[in-house]
């Protein structure tokens, strides 16, 4: 019998990373979302929100290996202007989650996507996973939250959680962030003739990004290997920074020759300025990534162009 795992916000880009790597290793899935799924063979699919769902009657009796907790608010701007959603997007649903699993799976280790949304802007590159946590945005605030609960409540249940949190997403089918907004950008100058956009910041300020096919790579490599630890926290990301300057320039090079990037020097709120994670408990899993940045991004590229171009 194939071994089974659950993932939430399942349909959402990380989520459903996730649920085609775990099909691809032949685990039988089943995915909580608030929106159905494709129909495919090996998943479960259950529809619905976290908070209110009675995980009890909905979830089948498997031997689940992990739970793979992918759901909740996505967007730093849109935490300011409802930090009300952004909460209930992430908090009360962890909990109604982490309930059920300790009363019925005791064993079944919990994987949290966070966020390095919670560091804010660190004193110190690169930033380890004992670095302050200081949020600067009610994102990153509701993130440490789901954090502070988890490891809370493992503790005190003694129930497996793993923290990962997650830099710079990035991959095709994305719709949000730095490489989207720039590709919507681009869309918009090479329709109406213009030779240039404009975008937040001085273009100085770096990332660190990581492919969510890695991503997925990670949760699974986490959940399947035997730790001792209850709790723990890991950076999720490549260990690497780039500057947004010469992404959006490669951005730019893809789209048009012609269209150039202008940085009006004015930082968005709750954006960090420098982001470079410290990898090596990451490593310790055995990590290597398999895409790397510079062919992830030309692909995206590629992607969001003909995904723009087509809608």
């Amino acid at each position: 019998m194939s071994a089974s795992a659950i993932v939430t916000g399942a349909s959402g880009f990380l989520g459903s990373a996730m649920t085609s790597l775990l099909l691809d290793h032949g685990y039988h899935v089943v995915t909580i979302d608030r929106n159905s799924p494709p129909l495919l063979s090996g998943i479960y699919p259950i529809v619905g929100n976290l908070i209110s769902l009675d995980l009890e009657a909905c979830i089948p009796a498997h031997k689940y290996v992990a739970c793979f907790h992918f759901a909740g608010s996505s967007s730093v701007p849109g935490s300011f202007v409802n930090p009300i959603n952004d909460f209930m997007g992430s908090v009360p649903g962890t909990l109604n989650l982490i309930h059920f699993l300790s009363k019925h799976y005791p064993s079944c280790r919990l994987l949290v996507g966070s966020s390095a949304a919670v560091y804010g802007n660190p004193a110190t590159l690169p930033i380890k996973e004992s670095c302050p946590i200081i949020p600067i945005s009610p994102y990153g605030i509701h993130k440490a939250s789901v954090e502070n609960l988890c490891a809370h409540y493992s503790r005190l249940l003694d129930f497996p959680i793993s923290i990962l949190r997650i830099f710079s997403a990035y991959g095709s089918g994305q719709r949000k962030q730095l490489l989207w907004d720039t590709s919507k950008k681009l869309y918009e100058a090479s329709h109406s003739g213009l030779g240039s956009i404009t975008m937040w910041g001085t273009g100085k300020e770096t990332r660190d990004f990581i492919h969510a096919t890695d991503i997925a790579r990670v949760a699974l490599s986490v959940a399947e290997y035997h730790s001792s630890q209850i709790f723990d926290i890991l950076n999720v990301a490549s260990g690497q920074q780039f500057q947004v300057f010469d992404i959006v320039n490669c951005l730019c090079r893809v789209w048009s020759k012609d269209i150039v990037p202008i940085f009006g020097g004015e930082a968005r709120t709750g954006d960090p300025q420098q982001w470079c994670a410290d990898i090596s408990y990451l490593e310790q899993f055995g990590y290597i990534p398999s895409i790397s940045f510079n062919e992830g991004l030309l692909e995206y590229a590629s992607w969001s162009r003909n995904y723009l171009l087509n809608h």
